[in-house]
C-alpha cells in the first residue's frame, strides 16, 4: 500500500480526533483549542504499545525508535557498542524526554516556590508502571529529581482527565488570551512576552478574591511552600548533555554550536539561558565557550575553535643524517610524441 502525504496526514488528523475522545473524555468538536498530545499515554492506552526510555544517541540526534518484529539497535559512544533490545509493538524514546519536563518544572519553582505535593498524569516520565500491591514503581530519575528539589508527586486517576480540571482550564485561558493573535521572532522572545503576561496578570485585582493573584498565592501558600536555591545538584538538571562531535559541534534545539576542537569526542552540558548558549564541561567545573542565540542553521563557531594546540616539541633519539642527490633527467616518454602536432612531419618519398 502506498499513501500520499495528504492521506497520511488526514489519517493521523482522525485518530488525533478519537484519541481525544478517549482520552480527555470529550468531542473533539467540543475543543476549540488544540492540545498538546501526551505520547506516553497515546501510545500505551491508546495504540497498546509498551513504552520504555533509553540512551538512544550521544547528541540528542535520535528521539524514538520502533520496528515491526523484534531486532536489536546499536548504540556506539566513545568506541564502545551497546546493544538495545527493541521489540515488536514497543516505543522506545529517548532519556532527553524525561529530563526536558524537569527543566520546566524547576522554573516554574523558581517563579511560584515549591509545594509539598505536585499532582502529574500517569505518564512513563513519571511511573513506569504499578505493582500488584496498586504501588506505582516511579521513573529512578524523576524520583531522583525529587529528592534533590524536595517535594512529593500524587498521580492523577487513570482515565479521568477531571482530576486536574482546574488546571486543564488555565491553560485553555493562557491559550485563549495569551497566544491567540500574537506575533513572536522567536522562542526566546515568546518566552519574555509569557512572563510578562503572567506578571501583568498575577497584579490584576479580582473583586472575587478581594486582591490581586500574587497576593493570595503568598498568603495562602506561604506556609505550604518554600524557596528554590539554585545549586550544583539542580543545575546537572537544567544542563543537559550532549556529544561533542569529531569536528567540535554539539547540537542543541536543531543547531551546532563549537567548542573548542581540543575537546572533540567528550562529553559536554549546554543550557540556554534568553540570548546566550552556556556550555560547559561534563562535571559543570568549567566553562568551555558562550554563544550568542540567533536561530540561524548556520553552524556556530566559537572563538580559536580550530586554533594549534601547544605540544611540547619532540627531539631525535639518533642523529639524523641527511644526504642530497641529485637524480639524472628523465628523457620524455615517446608514446605520447605521435600526438604532438606542432612538430614539423617529414613525409616519406
Amino acid at each position: 500500500m502506498i499513501l500520499s502525504q495528504k492521506q497520511i496526514e488526514e489519517i493521523a488528523a482522525a485518530v488525533t480526533e478519537d484519541f481525544n475522545k478517549f482520552f480527555f473524555g470529550m468531542e473533539s468538536e467540543e475543543v476549540r483549542m488544540a492540545r498538546a498530545t501526551p505520547i506516553d499515554q497515546f501510545a500505551r492506552d491508546y495504540l497498546g504499545l509498551q513504552v520504555s526510555f533509553a540512551r538512544l544517541s550521544s547528541d540528542g540526534s535520535i528521539c524514538g525508535l520502533t520496528a515491526y518484529t523484534d531486532t536489536e539497535y546499536i548504540v556506539e559512544e566513545k568506541g564502545v557498542r551497546r546493544t538495545l533490545p527493541l521489540k515488536c509493538n514497543q516505543v522506545l524514546l529517548d532519556k532527553s524526554f524525561i529530563r526536558q519536563g524537569q527543566i520546566g518544572m524547576i522554573h516554574s519553582f523558581r517563579y511560584m516556590g515549591i509545594p509539598k505535593y505536585v499532582l502529574t498524569d500517569n505518564m512513563k516520565s513519571v511511573v513506569l508502571h504499578w505493582d500488584f500491591e496498586g504501588y506505582p514503581v516511579r521513573q529512578k530519575y524523576y524520583e531522583s529529581f525529587m529528592k534533590t528539589v524536595g517535594f512529593q508527586t500524587k498521580l492523577c486517576k487513570l482515565r479521568h482527565p477531571f482530576t486536574k480540571g482546574k488546571m486543564e482550564r488555565l491553560v485553555r485561558f493562557v491559550k485563549e488570551n495569551f497566544m491567540v493573535g500574537r506575533v513572536f521572532w522567536n522562542i526566546t522572545n515568546l518566552n519574555r512576552a509569557a512572563l510578562n503576561w503572567c506578571n501583568q496578570q498575577n497584579s490584576t485585582y479580582h473583586k472575587a478574591t478581594a486582591g490581586t493573584p500574587q497576593e493570595v498565592h503568598c498568603s495562602s501558600c506561604a506556609e505550604q511552600i518554600h524557596t528554590l536555591e539554585m545549586n550544583l545538584a539542580l543545575l546537572f538538571y537544567l544542563c543537559q548533555e550532549r556529544k561533542i562531535s569529531f569536528d567540535g559541534f554539539v547540537n542543541y534545539e536543531g543547531r551546532r554550536f563549537g567548542v573548542p576542537f581540543s575537546y572533540r569526542g567528550s562529553t559536554a552540558r549546554i543550557m540556554r539561558k534568553d540570548d546566550m548558549i552556556y556550555i560547559y564541561s561534563s562535571d559543570l567545573k568549567q566553562q568551555l565557550t558562550a554563544h550568542d542565540v540567533t536561530w540561524n542553521k548556520r553552524d556556530r563557531f566559537c572563538k580559536d575553535q580550530y586554533a594549534a594546540l601547544e605540544q611540547p616539541e619532540e627531539f631525535p633519539t639518533m642523529s639524523v643524517k641527511a644526504e642530497i642527490v641529485r637524480l639524472p633527467e628523465q628523457e620524455p616518454s615517446l608514446s605520447f610524441e605521435k600526438f604532438n602536432f606542432d612538430k614539423e612531419v617529414v613525409w616519406d618519398k
